[in-house]
């Protein structure tokens, strides 16, 4: 069921679920002219090769379950990634990555990450990598 949220005229998905569940809300179209176009750069990660935590709590409600990022990676080398999971999550079938698959070329993925309580995520960055857009689309409740 899609229902518009009347506090913000976003679309809001209502999925039924067993246990109740919430949904999907649509972020719509963030304004994010002040920001280099998205929500974190690679200038605001530490790009270390080691998980860092990534606080998503101004922008996702409290109740989310995981979000949906838009990421966009660039790099000069062919191999170079950013890999995505739940805080303190570490089981290795539990990640998303976004990779450089050719040099110089933009790729762009979607991935879905569950969220802790606090809305934090971890991510893990190669160092040096030359471009990295975040763009939060949305998030389950």
């Amino acid at each position: 069921l899609l229902t518009k949220d009347t506090a913000t005229g976003n679309a809001k998905w209502k999925v039924a679920a067993a246990g109740g569940g919430g949904g999907f809300i649509d972020r719509g179209d963030p304004d994010l002219s002040g920001s280099g176009h998205a929500d974190y750069l690679e200038s605001d990660l530490t790009l270390d090769g080691t998980w860092n935590d990534l606080d998503l709590s101004a922008i996702v409600s409290a109740g989310a379950a995981a979000v949906l990022l838009a990421v966009q990676i660039k790099d000069n080398l062919v191999g170079p990634e950013i890999e995505f999971r739940e805080n303190g999550d570490t089981n290795i079938y539990n990640r998303s990555r976004a990779r450089t698959v050719i040099s110089n070329v933009y790729f762009g993925y979607d991935l879905i990450v569950a969220v802790d309580g606090n809305r934090v995520i971890e991510y893990k960055g190669n160092p040096g990598i030359d471009n990295i857009f975040i763009i939060i689309r949305g998030w389950w409740e």
